[in-house]
């Protein structure tokens, strides 16, 4: 359905000669359920596009229960590499025969002979593997002569 509107002067710049009838559809300038209804979705799917930043950039930091537990995960891995061979050095010093392993330790090129000599729960992440990094920097503080030795 098509309504009709008179031109108003708008600007010295004319499309139309002035007084001339321009035809403007309804949908335009009515409210039409129609226009309503898909302003709503596209303001819906805009919204949620924004906020899980498929745009790239910052949006609105929202996150899929998926991508909330890679970030904890990544982060946990973090800090457990920044805390957990403090905690296995201090584990192998208290050792009573602490002297004879780091010895030992010291004449190891693998990961895994290292980690065969490390305590044990030090060198994993809860419910994960034996992480080789993690063996690698107790190791290195365990025996630092070995860790300078590997860095020339």
């Amino acid at each position: 359905m098509v309504g009709v509107v008179q031109r108003q002067k708008l600007s010295s710049h004319r499309c139309y000669p002035e007084g001339t009838v321009v035809k403007i559809p309804t949908g335009l300038t009515g409210v039409s359920g129609k226009r309503l209804l898909q302003g709503a979705c596209l303001g819906a799917i805009l919204t949620v596009a924004l906020g899980f930043s498929w745009f790239g950039g910052y949006g609105f930091g929202w996150y899929t229960s998926g991508g909330a537990e890679t970030l904890a995960k990544s982060r946990e891995l973090v800090i457990a590499m920044a805390a957990y061979p403090r905690l296995c050095a201090q584990d192998f010093n208290a050792q009573p025969d602490a002297a004879v392993l780091r010895v030992k330790l010291a004449k190891t090129e693998s990961t895994y002979a290292r980690r065969e000599l490390l305590p044990k729960e030090w060198l994993k992440l809860p419910g994960q593997y034996a992480n080789d990094e993690l063996t690698d920097r107790c190791a290195a503080l365990v025996a630092p002569q070995k860790a300078a030795e590997l860095t020339k």
